[in-house]
């Protein structure tokens, strides 16, 4: 009876959620779909399009330009999926508007000049800015930070067509290898909505294209293949993530000498030129390409391989600005092209699959991610040989991913163990949580106003973990660690600190851990009776306290033992 009472409670906040997330789909979908297609139109414009000569003159101009609006916002780099990382880990969720438009803008002078970059990875930070925005609005959403991930499942489902890869991405992504399940509901709610809209609205021609593999070829031999098209993955991955190092290294070098910081962007340009004239293939988006892999020669297909995600991070790190998946996407189906046509085997169509799933689960720690866009994109037939090269990958990369911004574990380990005791305490000692008053477990924490900037509140909050910023009737919560680390942003104090519940000195324990439990919040403020914040209710210290409860009450354990 007690489950059910708490089901009840507590579904009108998930059914709050997920109709907000569904909303937040609509109008990401309608968005980043426009985008998109005008992205797609645009890419590689200026080296296909026009005379050469022009051609070089705008390459020039144009990844000039990208590196002066990269420049210009405050994140410096122009993968912008790594943006949206640093965004969600470490800037509190916050970004300027205007940091979206100048990157949105960078993207599409980079593709046009035949930057090689995809659409997905910026959609994905495009998405989230559009949820982060929306919560902004309504108010009621506690952890927006995570929450607005559902901005950015939104924006994979709308590009892909792909609902559940979308969705699975909003569990993986974040983390190289745990996995953010408190909004799989509000996820799910977006995706498909962002996928109704777009093949409503915009139906017609796919904004990246696939194979249906029609092999139905699934035996030891394709399996072993796969196998080996994994491991191949890793080797490319741990390739790539040399290359990217030492090209920061390069720009930092080349910035800090002041003039020659021009350089940086005048290497891409020339390197786009060169490329243009012995395999313009490679240049743009390439979101038409997979298809056509199967038809080509050994020859061009190795050169794909090999000069197709070099490419990507060269434009990446030297001035241009978009996303890297679609890089990965073709040069993962590339390598299964090309394994198959070296060892002429007729199932070539299903090891593209496994190339795809193999190098995109390496690069980015998506195992889930990976097998989902491998089903909805290829098909059953697909599954297998993707499943297998993406384990294998998966395993062999262990905690190298190309992303600086993405943490090797999740959140919510306090919140499990929290659960797990509740689960296994006795009745006496749910009656005792009862009539303990959150009064005597309080802790301390250091209230500012909200106009204080952050190194004054860094000064004055130095000697305390928990930091409340009061603007009115809002409240507001940031830790110390967290605050220290944005230092170098020039950002808001009360725009990157979340909202949090509020409860009553007077309440009881037992109230306050379903907010913990089933509301996420592992840090409540506490007020007095005029409304007054005099604390906050730490979970860290909830755990402490329902250990000894257990102990004491469930056990057997004198409470003396305990304290």
């Amino acid at each position: 009876m007690k489950d059910i009472s708490v089901s009840i409670r507590w579904c009108g906040r998930l059914i709050t959620e997920s109709l907000l997330a569904a909303i937040i789909g609509i109008l990401t979908s309608v968005l980043v779909t426009s985008y998109g297609l005008i992205f797609n139109y645009l890419s590689s414009y200026v080296p296909d399009k026009l005379p050469r000569g022009l051609a070089e003159v705008l390459i020039v101009i144009l990844i000039t330009l990208s590196y002066a609006l990269i420049r210009s916002s405050s994140y410096r780099g122009g993968s912008v999926l790594e943006n949206f990382l640093l965004t969600y880990h470490f800037r509190g969720g916050y970004v300027y508007l205007r940091d979206l438009a100048l990157l949105l803008m960078a993207s599409l002078l980079t593709v046009t000049a035949g930057g090689s970059v995809g659409v997905v990875g910026v959609v994905i930070f495009a998405g989230y800015i559009i949820a982060k925005k929306v919560c902004d609005l309504v108010g009621s959403i506690y952890n927006k930070r995570y929450f607005s991930i559902v901005g950015a499942v939104a924006g994979i489902s709308a590009i892909l067509k792909a609902p559940l890869t979308g969705m699975a991405f909003s569990l993986e992504m974040p983390f190289k290898r745990g996995i953010e399940v408190s909004y799989l509901v509000p996820s799910l709610a977006a995706a498909i909505s962002a996928y109704a809209i777009s093949k409503y609205l915009f139906g017609g021609p796919e904004l990246l294209l696939f194979i249906k593999p029609e092999s139905r070829i699934i035996d030891i031999p394709v399996i072993f293949h796969s196998v080996i098209i994994g491991a191949i993955s890793v080797g490319i991955m741990y390739a790539m993530y040399v290359v990217k190092v030492r090209l920061r290294e390069v720009r930092a070098f080349l910035e800090s000498r002041g003039n020659y910081a021009l350089l940086t962007p005048l290497l891409l340009a020339l390197t786009i030129i060169v490329t243009s004239y012995f395999l313009p293939e490679i240049l743009g988006s390439g979101y038409s390409l997979i298809p056509k892999l199967l038809n080509l020669s050994f020859k061009t297909l190795a050169m794909i391989l090999m000069f197709k995600l070099l490419l990507t991070i060269l434009t990446l790190e030297l001035g241009g600005a978009g996303g890297v998946f679609v890089p990965q996407l073709i040069v993962g189906a590339a390598l299964g092209a090309l394994y198959g046509k070296a060892l002429s085997l007729e199932y070539t169509d299903l090891l593209v699959m496994a190339g795809i799933a193999g190098l995109f689960s390496a690069t980015n720690k998506v195992l889930l991610t990976s097998l989902l866009l491998a089903a909805e994109v290829g098909g059953l037939p697909a599954v297998i040989p993707a499943s297998v090269s993406a384990v294998i990958a998966y395993i062999l990369s262990l905690y190298t991913s190309l992303h600086a911004s993405q943490p090797p574990s999740g959140h919510g380990a306090i919140r499990a163990r929290i659960s797990r005791l509740i689960t296994a305490i006795c009745d006496e000692g749910l009656n005792t949580l009862s009539s303990i008053n959150i009064k005597n477990i309080v802790s301390k924490a250091c209230i500012i106003n909200s106009d204080l900037d952050i190194p004054e509140a860094l000064l004055k909050c130095r000697n305390y973990r928990h930091i409340i910023i009061v603007k009115g009737n809002d409240i507001r919560y940031i830790n110390i660690e967290s605050l220290a680390i944005i230092t170098k942003y020039d950002l808001s104090i009360y725009e990157i600190a979340e909202r949090i519940p509020k409860v009553n000195e007077n309440e009881y324990l037992s109230k306050i851990l379903e907010e913990i439990i089933y509301g996420g919040n592992e840090v409540l403020a506490v007020t007095n009776d005029e409304g007054r914040v005099i604390g906050v209710i730490d979970a860290s210290d909830v755990e402490k306290v329902l250990r000894r409860v257990i102990i004491s009450k469930c056990v057997g354990t004198s409470e003396e033992l305990l304290t």
